[in-house]
C-alpha cells in the first residue's frame, strides 16, 4: 500500500473516532432495582444539615451546638433535627440481598457534568421515586444522655441519666420493604430512649431529621449557659461492616477499609421558647 493512501485511511479512522467522541454524552441516571440505594458514610452526630466540609472538622464536634426547642404541655419538643452526618454514596448488591431490597424499580441519578448526586437530586425526572433522608442500616449499641449544668426534678439531678425521660422520633424505611413495596414509604418509631427492644427494631432509617422530646422542663440550671444535654450514641454500620467483609466488594467503597463501629458525642444547648 502506498504511503500516501496509508495516511488518508489514518486521517479518515481519526475522524471516525473523533465523531464517536464528539457525540458522547455523560451517564446521567442509572437504573437500580432497590428501594435502599445509598447511604451515609458518618462523621459526626450534628443539628439539622451540615456542609459537607464541616464533618471533616473534627473539632467541631466538640464544640456545643445551639439546639432550639419550644414547651408544650410542660414538656420539650424539639424544632431543630438531630443528624447522623457525612457523606452519601451507593450502597452495593450485597446489602440489598441481605435486606430483600432486590425488585424495586427506580432511576438513580448520577450527574457526571456537576459531579454530585445532590444536585442531581432536583432533576424533575427523580422527583416521582422517594429518596430517603440520610438513609442508615445500623445495629444499636447503647446510649446515654445526661445534662452536665441542669436538672429535672428531684429524682433527675445534674449528672443523672435522663434516657428514661427523653423520647426520639425516627422514620424507619424497613416496614417498605418487608411489605414488598406496598403501603407507606416510612414508618415513624417513637422510641424511649432507655428502651433497648425499640431501639433493635430500628434497623433502616431515616437519619436526616429526628426528633426529640424531654417530658419534663430543667428546675435547676447552674451558670450562664443554656441547659445543657450531652449524648453518646453507640453502634455499628451495618452497611461498612458488610463491605469490609466482602473480599470483592461489587461498588467502589468510599474508604479502603469502612468504619464499622461508632460512639458519636454531641453536646445540645437547650434553646427554648
Amino acid at each position: 500500500m502506498k504511503t500516501t493512501n496509508k495516511i488518508l485511511i489514518l486521517i479518515a479512522f481519526g475522524a471516525v473516532l473523533l465523531g464517536t467522541v464528539g457525540c458522547y454524552s455523560p451517564i446521567t441516571a442509572i437504573k437500580r432495582n432497590r428501594f435502599f440505594f445509598e447511604t451515609v458514610y458518618i462523621k459526626q452526630l450534628a443539628v439539622n444539615n451540615v456542609l459537607a466540609y464541616d464533618t471533616l472538622k473534627k473539632e467541631m464536634q466538640l464544640e456545643p451546638r445551639l439546639f432550639k426547642c419550644r414547651k408544650v404541655n410542660d414538656r420539650i419538643e424539639s424544632k431543630d433535627n438531630l443528624v447522623l452526618a457525612g457523606f452519601t454514596y451507593l450502597v452495593g448488591r450485597r446489602q440489598a440481598y441481605e435486606l430483600g431490597d432486590t425488585s424495586y424499580y427506580r432511576w438513580i441519578p448520577v450527574d457526571n457534568t456537576k459531579g454530585s448526586i445532590e444536585d442531581a437530586k432536583k432533576d424533575k425526572r427523580f422527583q416521582k421515586y422517594y429518596i430517603p433522608d440520610n438513609p442508615i442500616y445500623w445495629e444499636f449499641g447503647d446510649i446515654s444522655i445526661t445534662s452536665p449544668n441542669a436538672s429535672f426534678g428531684e429524682d433527675y439531678p445534674i449528672g443523672s441519666d435522663l434516657t428514661p425521660i427523653v423520647t426520639f422520633q425516627f422514620t424507619s424505611l424497613m416496614e417498605f420493604i418487608q411489605n414488598k413495596y406496598k403501603g407507606p414509604y416510612t414508618v415513624e418509631h417513637t422510641i424511649r430512649a432507655n428502651d433497648r427492644n425499640a431501639w433493635q427494631n430500628l434497623m433502616l432509617f431515616e437519619a436526616g431529621h429526628s426528633k426529640l422530646t424531654i417530658d419534663r422542663m430543667p428546675t435547676n440550671i447552674q451558670g450562664d449557659e443554656l441547659p445543657a444535654l450531652v449524648i453518646n450514641l453507640k453502634f455499628k454500620d451495618k452497611v461498612a461492616a458488610s463491605i469490609n467483609a466482602d473480599p470483592f466488594p461489587l461498588d467502589d467503597p468510599p474508604a479502603d477499609h469502612m468504619k464499622e463501629d461508632y460512639n458519636l458525642y454531641i453536646k445540645l444547648l437547650l434553646d427554648i421558647e
